[in-house]
């Protein structure tokens, strides 16, 4: 598929932009009964699901559907190398009614978040959420804060404005191609070639991005991914 980031991102498909990621999921599955994912990919259906299969690849496209009793999301992740501090994200995806999934920009190493999380975005029918998760949720002092039941309003608050939610009809059958693209301290999302919106947060600023995973409870199809540093 062709890149859709267009012109108002001040970014395109150019020469000097790396493609460090691209995965078409147009092979077999590995196995029947546990995650095969192949390419570098882990999933959480070891820790999480008790080696139930949770990640599926059939007729060139990818699933991932939350096993039952476990107790996290099913995930499933890839390495990036060489990290990068700006960069774009794009996937393609045809989504339902209740169907839903997210895609972090991540690294394990930053030791102020929770599981490497810097920057979520949420894909429901109703729309798309960017959440600054450095800054705000899976901040580790803030998340200490709400586990120990001492959520205050600042931190309501704080938890509030850390995340941007734009609207968007998703639920109607239909292939989208999403590009998420993180420049300085702002994310921006683009849908079908078209900005659909961005937000800005001090946590979005990270400048080492040394993995990509992607959660759902039960997501729709999966396509085309591709991680670029810019």
């Amino acid at each position: 598929m062709a890149l859709l980031l267009s012109i108002s991102t001040g970014w395109s498909a150019h020469h000097d932009h790396m493609l460090l990621l691209s995965d078409d999921f147009d092979r077999a599955d590995a196995s029947a009964a546990q995650d095969g994912l192949g390419r570098e990919w882990g999933t959480n259906s070891d820790r999480r699901a008790s080696g139930q299969k949770q990640a599926t690849l059939r007729d060139g496209v990818f699933q991932l559907t939350t096993a039952p009793g476990a107790d996290h999301n099913a995930v499933a992740y890839h390495p990036i190398s060489p990290a990068f501090e700006d960069g774009a994200i794009q996937i393609r995806f045809r989504m339902r009614a209740g169907e839903f999934f997210a895609v972090d920009f991540n690294n394990p190493e930053c030791g102020t978040v929770h599981s490497g999380h810097i920057i979520n975005v949420a894909f429901r029918p109703d729309g798309v959420t960017i959440k600054d998760s450095k800054s705000g949720a899976m901040n580790l002092k803030i998340r200490t804060e709400v586990k120990a039941g001492r959520k205050t309003p600042a931190i309501t608050t704080l938890i509030k404005n850390s995340s941007k939610m734009l609207r968007a009809n998703l639920a109607d059958g239909a292939w989208h191609e999403a590009s998420l693209i993180k420049r300085g301290d702002t994310l921006t999302v683009q849908l079908d070639g078209e900005t659909l919106g961005q937000f800005q947060s001090p946590g979005i600023t990270h400048d080492t991005i040394n993995k990509v995973s992607i959660s759902a409870k039960s997501s729709p199809l999966l396509d085309d991914l591709k991680v670029w540093s810019l």
